[in-house]
């Protein structure tokens, strides 16, 4: 996550490509140095009725229900925390759903 002084956040995939209704999409944080806070780790700039349901598993583990229920690309906010500072960093990636 970090390179020099600058910290940055990486998704893999960049853009998740969805297929099935009602997917369980978990996110998992494998920097030790880093955890999801309580609240807002995942934040959906659309698609509401599609993300329903998300939750706040462990510091390293975070989850959303996907509905899937209409074709489309929803770009969301994935934050983090440093452990010790709580400085968040933030990426913007995209879950894209697709009819099956």
């Amino acid at each position: 996550m970090k390179e020099g002084s600058k910290t940055s956040v990486v998704c893999s995939p960049e853009v998740l490509t969805v297929t099935d209704r009602n997917s369980l999409i978990v996110f998992n944080l494998v920097n030790p140095d880093y955890e999801f806070p309580n609240s807002g780790a995942i934040v959906f700039a659309d698609g509401a009725g599609e993300f329903p349901n998300s939750w706040y598993l462990d510091p390293a583990y975070v989850a959303v229900r996907d509905r899937r229920l209409t074709t489309g690309e929803y770009a969301y906010t994935a934050t983090v925390q440093h452990k010790q500072t709580k400085e968040q960093h933030s990426v913007d990636p995209v879950i894209k759903n697709m009819n099956e």
